[in-house]
C-alpha cells in the first residue's frame, strides 16, 4: 500500500504525518507529530537553521512512532504573499486529426499552457489542470480516450519566489533529505476540509491560521484562484496585549477562554479577570471589550478575504458557500461573523475528520496534500519522464469523485 509523507509547516505549530489510502476516499493515519514551530512567519521562512530544526525534529519522532530509521523524503506544503497562482491556457494538435487522445496528449498540452509564463526568477511549484476542451466541444476533465484534433487545456500554474521555494527546499536538504513533491498550501487546505458537493458546486476555503490566512477558490471542479493573506490569529493576541497592557501569553488565555468574534449580545455587567502587566493581581474588565478587539481584527481579515475573491471574479460561482478552518475557524461567532461580511453565502466552521470520527484540528492542509497525492489519479508525472517534484503533475478530479 503506498505512503506519503508530509510537512505542513505553520506559524505556530508544524504537522508530519505519514498515511496510506484506506479506499472510499478515506486516509488511514499511519502517524501523526505536532510539533512547535522555529522560523517561520506569515507563511515565510525567517530563520532558516529555526525550521530545519522544527523539521527534523517532526520527523525524527514520525520515524520513530512507524518504526523506521529514517525517512529522508516528504510532501511539503508551501504558501505566503511569494506564492502565487495563474490561469494558463495551452493548445495541442491532434496528429493524425480524430485519433484517440492519450496521456502523453494530456502531458503535452498541459506543459504547452505553462511555457512562457514563467518568470527568470520564479520557479514553478505546481501546475493543476482544470479542465480540457477536445475540439471545440465543452470543457471536460478528463479527455483521455476521446478522439479529436486539438486539444485545449485551462491549468492553475503556482509559482513562487525563486528564493522562497529554494528555502523550503533547503530546510530538508540540511539534514540529507529532500522534497518529494510541493502542494500549494491553500489547495491543501481546501482538499482536507471542502466536501465533495461544495468542489463541485464552488466554494471558498478560509484557513485562519496563527500568523496568515489561506484562501482557495474552487469552480468548475477545480482550483481557480487563490491567494494567502498575512494575518491571522497571533494578530488577534498582539491586538489584545497593546490594548490590554497584557502578556502575550495572558492575551492568547483571555483569546481562547474568553473570547468571541461578534461583540454584540453580550452584556455590559459581562466581567472577566485580566492580568495586566506591571500590575500585583488580575483586574476585572467588561467582556465585551474584549471581544470588540477581536472582532475588529477577524472582521477586517474577513473583509480583505472577500475583497480578494472579488478581484478573482469569482464571488458569484460558488453556491457552495464558504467554509472555514484552522485555529482561527475555532472562535465562537465565527460563522455569524463571516456570514454578515458573505451574506449571499452559507457559512460553515469545520475541521477534516480523521477515520473513528475524531476531529483533527488544524491538520485540513496536512490531510489536503496526503490526500492530493494519494487518491489523485490523474498523476502525469510517469509520463512526463521527470523525477524532479517540479515535473510532477496531477489533477484533482478524480478525488473529486471518490470522496
Amino acid at each position: 500500500m503506498k505512503e506519503c509523507v508530509v510537512i505542513d509547516l505553520g506559524g505556530s505549530k508544524t504537522v508530519a504525518l505519514a498515511a496510506k489510502s484506506a479506499g472510499d476516499g478515506k486516509l488511514q493515519i499511519s502517524g501523526m507529530i505536532r510539533v512547535d514551530s522555529r522560523g517561520m512567519k506569515k507563511g515565510t521562512i525567517v530563520d532558516l537553521d529555526g525550521v530545519a530544526r522544527t523539521i527534523d525534529t517532526a520527523l525524527r519522532h514520525l520515524a520513530n512512532d512507524l518504526g523506521k530509521e529514517t525517512i529522508d523524503a516528504a510532501v511539503v506544503t508551501i504558501s505566503g504573499a511569494q506564492v502565487e497562482g495563474v490561469t494558463v491556457q495551452g493548445f495541442k494538435p491532434i496528429i493524425p486529426k480524430n485519433r484517440t487522445i492519450t496521456s502523453q496528449d494530456v502531458m503535452e498540452v498541459v506543459n504547452h499552457s505553462k511555457a512562457g509564463f514563467l518568470p527568470s526568477e520564479r520557479l514553478q511549484v505546481q501546475t493543476v489542470p482544470r479542465g480540457f476542451r477536445v475540439d471545440d466541444g465543452k470543457m471536460v476533465m478528463d479527455p483521455v480516450g476521446l478522439p479529436g484534433s486539438k486539444l485545449e487545456v485551462n491549468s492553475y500554474l503556482i509559482t513562487g519566489q525563486g528564493a522562497h521555494v529554494q528555502l523550503f527546499e533547503r530546510a530538508l536538504t540540511l539534514n540529507h533529505r529532500k522534497v518529494d513533491q510541493f502542494i500549494f498550501g491553500p489547495l491543501a487546505s481546501g482538499l482536507g476540509i471542502l466536501t465533495a458537493d461544495e468542489i463541485a458546486k464552488g466554494a471558498i476555503c478560509i484557513d485562519i491560521g496563527a500568523t496568515k490566512t489561506d484562501i482557495a477558490v474552487f469552480a468548475g471542479g477545480s482550483l481557480a484562484f487563490a491567494c494567502s493573506i498575512p494575518a491571522g490569529g497571533d494578530n488577534v493576541t498582539s491586538d489584545l496585549s497593546q490594548l490590554l497592557n497584557a502578556s502575550l501569553e495572558e492575551s492568547e488565555r483571555l483569546k481562547v477562554a474568553e473570547g468571541q468574534a461578534l461583540s454584540n449580545g453580550i452584556s455590559e455587567r459581562d466581567a472577566i479577570d485580566v492580568q495586566q502587566q506591571g500590575q500585583p493581581g488580575p483586574r476585572p474588565m467588561q467582556r465585551r471589550v474584549l471581544c470588540e478587539i477581536i472582532e475588529s481584527r477577524m472582521r477586517e481579515i474577513g473583509r480583505i478575504a472577500k475583497l480578494q475573491v472579488e478581484k478573482s471574479g469569482y464571488l458569484k460561482s460558488v453556491p457552495g458557500g464558504v467554509v472555514l478552518t484552522g485555529g482561527g475557524a475555532k472562535l465562537k461567532g465565527i460563522e455569524e461573523l463571516f456570514g454578515q461580511i458573505f451574506p449571499e453565502l452559507p457559512v460553515r466552521a469545520g475541521e477534516p475528520r480523521l477515520l473513528g470520527g475524531k476531529d483533527a484540528v488544524g491538520m485540513a492542509g496536512a490531510l489536503g496534500a496526503a490526500q492530493f497525492i494519494l487518491q489523485s489519479q490523474d498523476d502525469l508525472s510517469t509520463i512526463s519522464g521527470g523525477e524532479s517534484w517540479s515535473d510532477k503533475v496531477r489533477g484533482i478530479w478524480s478525488m473529486i469523485s471518490r470522496k
